[in-house]
């Protein structure tokens, strides 16, 4: 129970975060609050590591946190201005496929064999991004079929009913009433 209470407290913080972020970036533009992102975090890994560090880091190493720096800058820069643009939900939604992109990175760079459950929660959480994404549009989703493992999104805006088999079975709505019982 406590780790699932310190990922919900993550993830508050992190929301409240990427919203004063937005709103920063709405205020004040994107380079100023890069700026300063940039700045408070050079303060604030300096004041941890400096008084710690043994010697100096060889010039690879540094030439590394340097390409590394720029990566996580321009990175930082370009999900500022996603922020700045979309709203926030759909915004959170896509920093989601994130680690899915790294699930599939991992199998084909480093050979890492992806098991069943990992898949099961990828189509899952995929599922989830897409299901706020056509949120935006006024979207539904269902499971269907006889096993349940049919996934059918539904819109107002959409003149077909988009569908594909989930490897993991779903909920009834609540509302079926199976094998005709009535009370």
């Amino acid at each position: 129970m406590q780790g699932f209470l310190a990922a919900l407290g993550a993830v508050a913080v992190l929301s409240v975060m990427d919203a004063v972020m937005k709103h920063l970036v709405l205020a004040l533009g994107l380079f100023t609050v890069s700026v300063w992102r940039s700045t408070a975090n050079l303060f604030f890994s300096s004041f941890l590591y400096l008084p710690r560090r043994q010697q100096w880091p060889t010039r690879g190493t540094l030439w590394i946190h340097l390409c590394r720096g720029v990566d996580v800058t321009v990175m930082a820069a370009l999900f500022f201005w996603g922020i700045g643009r979309v709203p926030l939900a759909q915004a959170i939604a896509l920093t989601f496929i994130a680690p899915l992109i790294a699930m599939l990175l991992a199998a084909v760079t480093l050979g890492e064999q992806i098991g069943r459950n990992s898949i099961a929660g990828a189509v899952a959480a995929f599922a989830g991004v897409i299901i706020i994404v056509l949120g935006q549009a006024r979207a539904s989703v269902t499971f269907g079929g006889s096993d349940l493992r049919t996934v059918y999104l539904g819109s107002l805006m959409g003149t077909t009913i988009p569908y594909f088999r989930s490897p993991v079975a779903g909920l009834p709505m609540v509302h079926w009433n199976e094998r005709g019982n009535s009370r």
